[in-house]
C-alpha cells in the first residue's frame, strides 16, 4: 500500500509538494512536520495536510484543519 502526505494551502492544492511513501510510520512523521509548519506559518490563512493511501482514503486520525484568522479591518 502506498500512503500520500498532501496539503492545501489558502485553497490550493500543492500538487507539486505530494509526497509518496510505502511506510506509513514515515508518512506520519512528514505529516506531523507538514502540520508544524503550517501551523507556524502566518501566511497560511487556511490549510489542510493530510494522509490518503492508494485507493483514495483519507486516514481519519491523519487530517487537520490548520487556520490563522486575518484581522478585519
Amino acid at each position: 500500500m502506498k500512503y500520500y502526505v498532501m496539503q492545501i494551502s489558502n485553497g490550493n492544492l500543492q500538487t507539486d509538494k505530494i509526497t509518496e511513501w510505502t511506510d506509513l510510520d514515515k508518512a506520519k512523521v512528514k505529516y506531523h512536520d507538514l502540520c508544524r509548519i503550517f501551523w507556524n506559518t502566518p501566511e497560511v490563512v487556511t490549510g489542510y495536510v493530510f494522509v490518503m493511501d492508494s485507493q483514495g482514503n483519507i486516514l481519519e486520525d491523519y487530517k487537520e484543519f490548520i487556520t490563522h484568522p486575518t484581522e478585519q479591518v
